[in-house]
């Protein structure tokens, strides 16, 4: 059974596992500027659990053959070589490259400090796949979290759905997923407005909710240091911007609202106005 998105359950797992305490899982129950202010900043990384379908396949199948932009250097990532493991991961991806590139802690013995002190650079994602794959002990702890799941609901959840994470690298939005080939780059926080979550965000709704038919069967949680909530993020919204969405004919309210959610981009920004 793969794993449940949900932050208790999610939020036990990664301490199982040894990520930094300081950090933890919130549910994001909307895109809206209104939920994304309940949310704790900084977030460093934001998981998405959605359906999988002929819509996205075709999206990304047409994407993998255009240009992407090229990774940072030194991005943990690895192919998923098992059923059922894409839960586990999207939660090594985060906790691994926080660690890695925004100076997250792994506790001393654990099962994280183990795994990051046998990476080695140059590893590719099928040697990644391959470490975790024999991993006795993650088995058991991902068997352990399950349980917690179908105890919560009765029955095996999220088995026709896929979970991936979008991790905050040297200033850009990096979607891991186990099913591709390697990282890809989504966007640079600096168009944003400087915050991770609505970075991300933007990238979910044009890339995956847009495209897909069901996009009520996502589900998106962030794995947070909690620190200031919205209203400390530097506010991103230009007069410009505003006046640019008011000739569109929006009114100053929901030019403003549209702008929140998209970091400041005035072009997102109208996207979402627009439908």
């Amino acid at each position: 059974m793969p794993l449940e998105s949900n932050p208790k359950v999610v939020g036990k797992y990664v301490k199982k596992l040894g990520f930094d305490s300081q950090y933890e899982v919130h549910e994001l129950l909307s895109l809206e500027p209104w939920a994304l202010e309940m949310i704790p900043r900084p977030a460093g990384a934001v998981f998405l659990l959605f359906p999988q379908g002929k819509e996205l396949a075709a999206a990304q199948e047409a994407e993998s053959l255009s240009a992407t932009a090229t990774p940072p250097t030194g991005v943990i990532h690895m192919k998923q070589l098992v059923g059922n493991a894409c839960g586990t991961i999207a939660v090594v991806h985060a906790m691994a490259n926080l660690c890695k590139h925004s100076g997250a802690i792994a506790t001393q013995g654990s099962w994280l400090e183990r795994f990051l002190a046998n990476y080695k650079d140059g590893m590719t994602s099928e040697d990644l796949g391959t470490m975790l794959e024999e991993d006795v002990a993650i088995e058991a702890a991902h068997d352990e979290a399950e349980r917690e799941s179908e105890a919560s609901h009765g029955h095996a959840t999220n088995k026709d759905l896929h979970f991936i994470v979008f991790v905050c690298i040297d200033g850009l939005v990096v979607e891991l997923d186990g099913c591709k080939d390697k990282p890809i780059v989504r966007g640079k926080l600096g168009d944003y407005g400087g915050d991770f979550l609505r970075a991300a965000v933007v990238v979910i709704r044009e890339r995956y909710m847009n495209v897909s038919p069901d996009p009520m069967r996502f589900n998106m949680m962030a794995l947070c240091k909690p620190g200031e909530f919205a209203e400390g993020v530097p506010s991103a919204i230009s007069e410009e911007a505003v006046a640019q969405l008011m000739a569109l004919g929006f009114d100053a309210d929901a030019a403003k609202s549209a702008l929140e959610a998209a970091g400041g981009n005035a072009e997102e920004a109208a996207n979402f106005l627009l439908g």
